[in-house]
Parts: C-alpha cells; sequence; structure tokens
C-alpha cells in the first residue's frame, strides 16, 4: 500500500518521496481505503486496536485525517456526525 496509495487515491504514477525501509522505520502510518464502500452505505465505520512488540512512548502522538466527499460535522464528545 506504501507504493500504490498515491495511484489508487490520486491516480497518477507513484512517486514515493522516501524510500520504503525509511518510511517503515521512522514514518509508520497505516492507510485504509475506504472509497469502494457499497454506495448506499452513507456512514463508514473504522476502530482501530493497535498490539505492539514494545511498549510504546508515553509522549507518541497518533493523527487521523479523514477525506470524506460530503460536508459533515463530527462531535467528538457525542461521537456524532451529521451531513450538513
Amino acid at each position: 500500500m506504501f507504493t500504490n496509495f498515491q495511484s489508487s487515491y490520486y491516480k497518477r504514477e507513484s512517486r514515493p518521496g522516501i524510500n520504503y525501509l525509511t518510511f517503515m522505520e521512522s514514518y509508520p502510518m497505516v492507510v485504509f481505503d475506504c472509497s469502494r464502500h457499497p454506495e448506499e452505505d452513507d456512514l463508514t465505520q473504522v476502530t482501530l486496536e493497535w498490539e505492539t512488540h514494545q511498549p510504546v512512548p508515553e509522549d507518541t502522538l497518533g493523527y487521523c485525517l479523514l477525506l470524506y466527499d460530503k460536508a459533515v460535522t463530527y462531535h467528538p464528545m457525542s461521537r456524532l456526525i451529521k451531513s450538513l
């Protein structure tokens, strides 16, 4: 998926900015392509559970970027997503 993300998402030739080994050692990232879920579904639910071989340092940060083709509002405290 590392080398195919650009071609699958942007529909262009993949040109990774770093090599695979550097990516795996320094920039661990997971990409879920939910663009092929059935059209009748208005909601894509993603739950992540992570298991590691070593303890994760306390100052580790995690980020989430959702790209969606509909205007919605997300309320993190209530976990509600509403269409605009």
